[in-house]
């Protein structure tokens, strides 16, 4: 089995922003066993390295930043093995260390260094987080860190084809590197009761996604600078920046007999799905 990254859902202690189309809060969530962690790490990175796995994404059904003790352990033992190592975060506790005090900055900066963190990926779910944001992503910078900003589209940005340039006016292109727009969905299987999906439903446009996506596209065309095979994903590069698209909120098929990611999950196993616990592989 070849996978194209490791995912690891940092054990849940919380997460500092509401979002209204959170998918953690309709998908299936194993409970949190810290102690199986830390028993099969050293087994999930040979596998790693057998499945030639490029990249270690530390992510979470919650905010990973909030889980620091667990978060560093994980995170310093595959920078050892000398795996590139990027986090996802809402960036509510980044930009309120970065800025509350120089001590605090230190420590954080520090604790960033210590993980041998690469990217960090920042969800947004309104433009004028990028305004927000924006002395953190050229802190993170000058400390040798790429920004990547994953765009959660609903109807709170809206499918303008114009919203590309909106961000690429708002942003420092020297500070963010990477744009990912993601679509959001209901993941399949999860209940559509729930206030979480109902809101999805209200507040998004699968339609409008994918006309939106195909204005882009047809301007970007000859810019495609790479292509990821478990997915079929492309990159394309406007104006020094890479900017792709995924039709879907979290991994739940792959295109190819080879995977997009490894699933370490918050109670200790592998799996090759977010949300199937019948994909377990030990």
């Amino acid at each position: 089995m070849k996978a194209q990254n490791l995912t690891i859902s940092i054990p849940y202690k919380g997460c500092d922003k509401n979002c209204p189309y959170c998918i953690s809060k309709i998908t299936w969530s194993p409970e949190v066993n810290s102690p199986m962690i830390f028993r099969n790490l050293p087994k999930v990175v040979k596998l790693a390295e057998t499945a030639n796995v490029t990249s270690v994404l530390l992510t979470g059904k919650g905010e990973p930043f909030l889980n620091m003790s667990d978060m560093r352990i994980v995170a310093e033992v595959f920078t050892r093995a000398k795996f590139p190592i990027e986090i996802q975060t809402n960036g509510v506790w980044l930009n309120k260390e970065l800025h509350s005090s120089e001590v605090n900055r230190q420590s954080a900066m520090s604790k960033i260094r210590e993980m041998g963190i690469n990217v960090i990926a920042f969800s947004i779910d309104k433009l004028h987080q990028l305004d927000q944001y924006s002395d953190t992503f050229d802190i993170l910078r000058s400390n040798g860190v790429i920004i990547r900003i994953c765009l959660n589209l609903t109807k709170m940005i809206g499918y303008s084809p114009n919203v590309l340039a909106e961000v690429l006016e708002r942003i420092n292109k020297s500070a963010v590197r990477q744009i990912l727009f993601r679509n959001i969905t209901i993941v399949h299987g999860a209940s559509e009761e729930t206030p979480t999906a109902k809101w999805i439903t209200e507040n998004t446009s699968v339609d409008d996604y994918h006309r939106m996506v195909s204005s882009f596209r047809f301007r970007l065309q000859g810019r495609v600078i790479r292509v990821l095979p478990e997915t079929g994903t492309e990159i394309y590069d406007v104006d020094g920046v890479s900017v792709c698209f995924s039709d879907y909120c979290i991994q739940q098929t792959n295109k190819s007999d080879d995977i997009r990611s490894l699933i370490f999950h918050q109670d200790g196993h592998v799996y090759t799905s977010w949300d199937s616990p019948a994909s377990i592989l030990f």
